[in-house]
């Protein structure tokens, strides 16, 4: 059967700084919804472009907004992928790290929700360096990457500054770490932050950056490794 086509018409009303909208819609061939009984057009307003009507009345509605749903699975990868947090190969392992690690848990729908530990490590970010709480930084590094992958950019450079980077945001971070241990007193109820000595340790110099554990990037390296050739064939 043919489908049903309708016209919907959309005015917009101003009122001193407001704007208000409206919309109707007419059928202008059933189609198939003939057997319908349910469907009927509705009634056109016939205005032209500057117009002026009467308000006939107002009311003043207040609502309460509602917090957005958690995020799924999918919609966090989605996410993860338009900030470049991550590629194709790496994304699950982030996920999984942070379920393991008791920051989200997974619920009915596949719903990542928060837990009470990782709520205190994002305020913890926040309130001492928010820049580890944005996207931002995972995405430069992304791109840094991906310059070494086109041979834009030089590794040993790329490697150093990245360290540099992350070895100042440690070290400022653990050294004002006692300011935010009042956030986790509800996570760990049986530890004694006050008296806890800091095992953490910075980024080693001695850090890798594999150039070729992405699947997605072909990269084109001027000096590849060298063979060994006392290696057995």
């Amino acid at each position: 059967m043919p489908p049903c086509i309708t016209e919907t018409q959309t005015i917009l009303f101003d009122f001193g700084e407001e704007r208000f909208q409206t919309q109707t819609s007419r059928i202008i061939d059933q189609g198939f919804t003939i057997l319908s009984e349910t469907i009927s057009s509705e009634e056109q307003l016939n205005f032209k472009a500057g117009d002026q009507v009467k308000i006939k009345k107002t009311n003043l509605i207040t609502r309460k907004t509602t917090s957005p749903s958690y995020l799924t699975e999918a919609e966090l990868v989605t996410k993860m992928e338009k900030h470049s947090i991550g590629t194709d190969a790496s994304i699950p392992t982030h996920i999984q790290n942070i379920c393991q690690r008791n920051y989200v848990k997974v619920e009915s729908g596949r719903k990542l929700v928060p837990t009470k530990l990782g709520r205190a490590l994002i305020k913890a970010y926040q309130e001492l360096d928010p820049e580890l709480a944005l996207p931002t930084m995972r995405a430069e590094v992304e791109a840094k990457v991906n310059l070494i992958a086109r041979n834009e950019a030089d590794y040993d450079q790329v490697k150093t500054s990245v360290l540099d980077t992350f070895r100042q945001k440690f070290d400022s971070f653990t050294g004002q770490a006692q300011a935010i241990n009042y956030l986790f007193t509800d996570c760990f109820p049986n530890r004694d932050f006050n008296h806890q000595p800091n095992h953490a340790r910075a980024p080693s110099k001695h850090f890798k950056m594999d150039k070729n554990n992405d699947r997605k990037r072909k990269a084109q390296f001027n000096n590849p490794p060298r063979k060994n050739k006392n290696a057995r064939k």
